[in-house]
């Protein structure tokens, strides 16, 4: 104690290094980090509980990858043989879903069989509506389940209030449905059954865009005209819409 009034008194410096507190900081940052509820950790803990919970079945997830792509560059997003679903979200906006035929077969299998078998050459098939009726409860629970876990609003809002709308027959009328500028590409590549079987499952959802109140934004009134976007039509109305020469 003496000491230590003597330092004082003769006015030398007892907080610790620099170099000390950084990595504190460090430490700290990476300590937070590691609790942090990421939208990739939630996916992650939720498909395993939905596979579990809705069909008494083993899932892991072994892999995950984010991507940004532009609505120009998503052709390769959405193979023509797997299962793609049409999801509605909030305010309109639709994104999709894309089910490889590993994963649809393994779903399939433990729900009419209560079993999963090894995926074969020559499994591959036409999707029908009976795949995607049986698919589609995991896919909207995997999406409900996991929309509140993650830490930020941005992560939140990205997968909030997705549900199955319907199946589209090719890539095509897909990517038709999708009228945002920016999409977020989540693909999950999943173990089933203890090494059984690998599948993937990947998510195409847009990124929000923000929308304008004319009657409550300074640059509204500025402008003199609204910035609110027209909504989005119906898959439907899109198709009903296309003009189509017919030659008889």
């Amino acid at each position: 104690m003496g000491q230590d009034q003597e330092q004082l008194a003769k006015g030398e410096d007892t907080a610790p290094p620099v170099g000390v507190l950084h990595r504190k900081a460090h430490t700290g940052r990476a300590v937070h980090q590691a609790r942090a509820m990421t939208l990739a950790k939630a996916l992650r803990l939720t498909l395993a509980k939905v596979a579990d919970d809705l069909f008494d079945m083993a899932m892991a997830v072994i892999g995950l990858r984010r991507e940004t792509h532009s609505a120009d560059n998503l052709d390769q997003v959405f193979p023509a043989d797997a299962l793609l679903l049409l999801m509605e979200g909030p305010q309109r906006q639709r994104g999709g879903v894309v089910v490889d035929q590993a994963l649809v077969g393994a779903l399939l299998q433990q729900q009419t069989m209560g079993k999963v078998l090894p995926a074969a050459e020559g499994d591959a098939r036409a999707m029908t509506e009976t795949d995607a009726a049986m698919c589609a409860p995991f896919v909207d629970a995997l999406i409900h389940r996991a929309a509140g876990l993650p830490e930020t609003e941005a992560d939140r809002q990205l997968i909030s209030g997705y549900t199955f709308g319907a199946r589209t027959e090719t890539p095509r009328l897909l990517l038709m449905a999708l009228t945002a500028q920016n999409y977020e590409i989540i693909e999950i590549t999943v173990d089933i059954d203890g090494g059984t079987r690998q599948g993937t499952l990947t998510l195409c959802l847009p990124h929000s865009e923000a929308v304008t109140d004319p009657g409550s934004g300074d640059e509204a009134e500025e402008d003199g005209a609204s910035a609110a976007k027209p909504t989005p039509k119906k898959l439907t109305e899109t198709v009903l819409g296309l003009r189509v020469d017919l030659n008889i």
